[in-house]
């Protein structure tokens, strides 16, 4: 599929739209963009992108350029797309007789972005049912512990009908004992099942109504961010990342489905494709990566809360 065509814009709402929609062809996270430009000698911060997309505003030739050859184009591209942002910013921009502007990048709607927060309305709300699961302690396990270190994190507790109430957790693989966590020292957000000790990032349910929750997350490097699938992909086997909120829509809003078969816990469904998070083949080992699975009663889909208590971050709920 061929990179989005500027000339198609004419106004600077349909020029951020086409740059949304660049973002999205380019399949970068924020992180991504930001560590590409840097090695490009270019500073391109990922709030500075974040918060061009979200407005509908021309943004700055050398950030154009910038972005443009961060998403994977050459100079002959950044230049076509800097000669739109001229035009458009001229005013000579005539209307286009025939075809639509380039389209918005599906579920990207303006937002600010830097709050960490998008108002989700729900309808009815169903509330959920929590499972009582307690981990009693020399009891049998189910699934292998993949090597993990000793879990010394409180067992959770749930009860029958009541919600999970906000606030920080680890996200643990029931049947592994191993956590959702990102590898250090990467910088494409993705998420695996890696010992719980010490797990990246920090995890912050935050309720948006009914059964859904958002995943905010705190980076020792990176900052705040939210979880959420890659590209908005509604397809089995997408990659599950960390990133800047706002960027996926309902791919970054979950619901908590109580389960209590092969194992009792919960199910974290993204409401975009209502597929389910797990591990492939419900695999024991460590550094398995997380994904958007289809929901098929396996034990690699099925997680427990556990509260994190490693003190306050800066991914603070609001």
């Amino acid at each position: 599929m061929s990179s989005p065509d500027p000339r198609k814009a004419r106004n600077a709402e349909e020029f951020v739209a086409a740059m949304r929609h660049l973002k999205g062809w380019s399949g970068l996270t924020y992180r991504e963009l930001t560590a590409r430009a840097e090695a490009a000698g270019v500073v391109l911060p990922r709030s500075t992108v974040a918060g061009t997309l979200s407005r509908n505003a021309l943004p700055r030739p050398e950030m154009v350029g910038a972005f443009v050859r961060a998403c994977g184009l050459g100079d002959a591209e950044a230049a076509v797309w800097n000669e739109t942002r001229a035009l458009i910013a001229s005013g000579l921009v005539e209307q286009a007789a025939d075809g639509p502007a380039v389209p918005e990048h599906q579920g990207i709607p303006p937002r600010r972005i830097g709050l960490l927060v998008a108002a989700i309305l729900g309808g009815a709300a169903a509330v959920v049912a929590i499972a009582v699961l307690i981990v009693a302690a020399g009891s049998g396990s189910s699934g292998s512990t993949g090597g993990a270190a000793p879990d010394t994190s409180p067992s959770p507790s749930y009860s029958p009908g009541a919600l999970p109430a906000p606030g920080s957790y680890r996200l643990q693989l029931a049947y592994s004992a191993l956590c959702l966590s990102e590898r250090l020292g990467q910088s494409n957000g993705r998420l695996y099942q890696l010992p719980c000790g010490p797990s990246v990032p920090r995890f912050s349910l935050k309720k948006l109504g009914g059964d859904r929750w958002r995943l905010v997350t705190d980076h020792p490097e990176f900052g705040p961010g939210c979880t959420g699938v890659h590209g908005m992909s509604t397809k089995a086997g997408a990659h599950l990342e960390d990133d800047y909120c706002g960027d996926r829509g309902n791919a970054e809003v979950f619901r908590l489905e109580t389960v209590m078969h092969p194992m009792v816990g919960l199910r974290l469904r993204p409401v975009h494709s209502e597929l389910c998070l797990g591990v492939k083949g419900a695999s024991t080992d460590q550094g398995a990566e997380v994904l958007q699975l289809a929901c098929d009663d396996s034990a690699g889909e099925v997680f427990r809360l556990l509260p994190d208590l490693r003190g306050p971050g800066t991914a603070a709920l609001r």
